[in-house]
């Protein structure tokens, strides 16, 4: 299978934090429909790596490539684009616009890349049926528990069939069982999409879900490991 996700010799440091580096040569990959999960402690750089391998963030040295593109070689708008076609992002909180209900929210995706406005609000209201919340489309993000937040969340971040599903803490703000439900659908709809999935965690018992896992520790990844699922 093709490599969605190539990053190699990732370093990093925040000289004014005057700590060792945050990563230190880190090498990451993911083929397509692979999942992948990065542990460590809080503050290891598990955010930051994210961060540079969906190209919010630029390393101080390595390369990444997303669906045999190098970031380091896009402009702004270019960068925008990719992000927009080839990524989606889950993070520990939803970042929902509040003044918009749920389908308009997973619709916001498909109309930064043109698609009509019916068009666009029929696939979001699809693709929150998917996930159990058909009846939530006209609801705004205050009328919706923190479980089902997080869910539009996900329905947004896939909403234009990305090739990598970038997901950071995506349930660290939720309780034990709103979390193991919001973490099955996430990796269960990926599955069924074919998208390859990088998720960080300090919840070790959600890590191991993944098809591998990883953890992340004085700046370098530890050799990958077989979830147990």
């Amino acid at each position: 299978m093709s490599e969605v996700l190539a990053a190699r010799g990732l370093s990093k440091s925040f000289a004014a934090s005057g700590g060792p580096e945050v990563l230190a040569g880190v090498d990451l990959s993911l083929a397509a429909g692979a999942s992948l999960a990065v542990t460590g402690a809080s503050g290891c750089g598990k955010s930051t790596l994210l961060h540079i391998a969906g190209g919010l963030a630029r390393p101080d040295e390595g390369t990444v490539m997303i669906d045999g593109v190098a970031l380091a070689g896009l402009g702004g708008a270019a960068r925008s684009r990719l992000h927009n076609q080839k990524l989606g992002f889950v993070y520990q909180f939803h970042h929902l616009l509040a003044e918009f209900t749920a389908a308009e929210n997973v619709a916001m995706p498909m109309l930064v890349a043109g698609t009509g406005r019916r068009a666009a609000l029929a696939r979001a209201t699809e693709l929150l049926g998917d996930f159990g919340l058909a009846a939530a489309a006209a609801r705004h993000p205050a009328a919706l528990s923190g479980g089902e937040r997080q869910r539009v969340a996900i329905a947004r971040a896939l909403a234009n069939g990305p090739k990598l599903v970038i997901a950071d803490e995506p349930t660290g703000n939720l309780d034990a069982k709103a979390a193991a439900g919001v973490f099955e659908l996430l990796l269960r709809q990926c599955a069924e999409r074919g998208c390859a999935l990088l998720a960080a965690t300090h919840n070790l018992e959600l890590a191991a879900n993944l098809g591998a896992v990883r953890r992340l520790q004085g700046g370098r990844l530890e050799p990958a490991a077989a979830a147990m699922n």
